[in-house]
């Protein structure tokens, strides 16, 4: 099975709120353990549940032993902030743990994307095998 995970924009309506679309680059830039940066931990680990339930569904579709495959997975915003938001690479060997995604760890495979004359954006594709 094959997709592409729409990111949340603006996970905890930060933008919205303030009416400031530049309010989640200075969150991304404060200072840790300032509630800035607390606010923008909680808009990421969001995003990261997002990811998580669209995976959770991916696998439950798949059969035992099948593959799953998420393609143009886009960097966190405060890592690329030109970008939508997603989810850095190590969510997805954590992910196994943290959602309990029954995955073999050893199946995952991450892997840079490609840019094309219509993509210049820096993004990445997951290969990952439900277990049998």
């Amino acid at each position: 099975y094959t997709g592409y995970i729409d990111p949340l924009v603006d996970p905890l309506l930060l933008e919205e709120r303030t009416g400031d679309w530049k309010t989640k680059r200075k969150f991304c830039k404060a200072e840790d353990n300032s509630l800035e940066k607390m606010i923008s931990d909680i808009d990421q680990r969001a995003q990261e549940d997002w990811y998580a339930l669209w995976v959770r569904e991916m696998l439950r579709i798949v059969k035992p032993g099948g593959a799953v495959v998420i393609e143009m997975v886009s960097h966190p915003f405060c890592l690329h902030w030109n970008d939508w938001g997603g989810v850095p690479k190590r969510f997805w060997h954590g992910g196994v743990k943290r959602y309990g995604w029954d995955v073999d760890p050893l199946s995952i495979e991450i892997r840079d994307a490609q840019n094309t004359v219509f993509w210049t954006e820096d993004r990445y594709g997951v290969f990952m095998r439900r277990k049998s």
